[in-house]
């Protein structure tokens, strides 16, 4: 085997690499941003209802 078809092949794998990793950009982002919009929620949740936390610990201790 001579040194193109390694460069060629090294070459290759590269473009292949990068079209993968440009493939699965969007979709990291998007899951991402659902999993920050889940954290929102259920930080909401928890401060729309503080007592339901108080009371479960509290009721444990007993």
């Amino acid at each position: 085997m001579d040194i193109a078809f390694w460069l060629f092949m090294l070459g290759l794998a590269a473009l292949l690499w990068w079209a993968s990793f440009y493939a699965t950009k969007r979709m990291r982002i998007e899951k991402n941003h659902m999993r920050e919009e889940q954290a929102r929620r259920n930080l909401e949740a928890r401060a729309a209802s503080p007592g339901e936390g108080d009371e479960s610990q509290t009721s444990k201790e007993e």
